[in-house]
């Protein structure tokens, strides 16, 4: 039995890992969009859940709040019965002016204290 192993060959494999990996500690990768305005993502279903079964638009319900402005599109949505509820008629781009406004005031330093 041959102890090579089938992705043995990918590049991955010959490439040498940089020094500072042995001493990297938590990385924290921050999706901060106006989607972070309403802050509301469905709960209902997970992403995996919807790839086994997508039901008819599996877009519209995605569990992640960055596709806020994509779920919006579909009418019947969760993202968009919020916004109606919430928000009324007001349009997403909206949510720009009061994400910038937060922009201003966040100090980086603090928050990753």
């Amino acid at each position: 039995m041959s102890k090579k192993r089938p992705d043995d060959d990918l590049p991955r494999r010959k490439r040498r890992v940089p020094a500072w990996w042995a001493d990297a500690k938590l990385g924290i990768f921050v999706h901060w969009t106006p989607a972070s305005v309403p802050g509301f993502a469905p709960t209902g279903r997970d992403i995996g859940s919807l790839m086994v079964d997508p039901g008819p638009h599996p877009l519209s319900e995605i569990p992640y709040s960055e596709w806020y402005e994509n779920s919006l599109r579909f009418e019947n949505s969760s993202v968009a019965r919020f916004h109606r509820e919430h928000y009324g008629s007001r349009p997403y781009r909206a949510f720009a002016d009061e994400f910038v406004a937060g922009l201003e005031r966040w100090d980086p330093t603090a928050w990753a204290r």
